[in-house]
């Protein structure tokens, strides 16, 4: 004979299958409604460092919160839901990514909350970086994330003409200094003598 726990549940009931998701719909309930600007600093050039800024408020409308955003490159808004302690996480492998402030961060309704990252790029191209925000909320007395919206940009990294050639001079340098450098000084050699 099967135990209750063993027995298969009816997955056809609705109430079977609500009664497992409540503690997190309630949690989801309770979030309030906020909105956030951000930039996207693109186009970037490889040798350059970008600040990418992320401002969430409950009051300030998306417009006058746009304007609060000192960081170069297109800035974004949108409006998300919102707990009282928010997790915002950019990432993307062509970028060294610095986080100026904590990732996870206390949410006050009445002053606005940043987040601030300084990010290089490794390489040249079109290059992903995605920002995560995530909520962490309360599901049966215990702290849990939840991922509320993830923006991913493509950020366009260029390269000069001077940094291409500075940079094959650094890789290559022994293979010039054997090729012209060395024959360069037996010709200069040659017509001193």
């Amino acid at each position: 004979m099967l135990t209750s726990a063993e027995r298969p549940t009816d997955k056809s009931n609705p109430a079977n299958s609500a009664s497992i998701f409540s503690a997190v719909d309630e949690a989801l309930d309770k979030l309030q409604i906020g909105n956030i600007a951000f930039n996207s600093p693109s186009p970037m050039n490889v040798d350059d460092s970008a600040r990418v800024e992320l401002r969430l408020d409950l009051r300030l409308p998306p417009a006058a919160l746009v304007k609060t955003i000192s960081a170069r490159g297109v800035v974004e808004y949108a409006t998300i839901k919102v707990s009282d302690r928010m997790t915002a996480h950019l990432h993307g492998e062509e970028f060294a990514i610095t986080a100026n402030t904590p990732e996870t961060q206390a949410v006050s309704s009445r002053e606005p909350t940043s987040w601030l990252w300084m990010v290089k790029p490794k390489t040249v191209g079109q290059c992903e970086l995605c920002l995560n925000l995530i909520a962490i909320v309360d599901i049966d007395g215990s702290r849990q994330e939840r991922n509320i919206e993830t923006f991913s940009r493509t950020i366009h990294v260029i390269v000069t003409p001077g940094q291409r050639v500075k940079k094959f001079v650094k890789e290559h340098w022994k293979w010039l200094s054997g090729t012209i450098l060395i024959p360069l000084v037996g010709w200069w050699w040659n017509q001193r003598h």
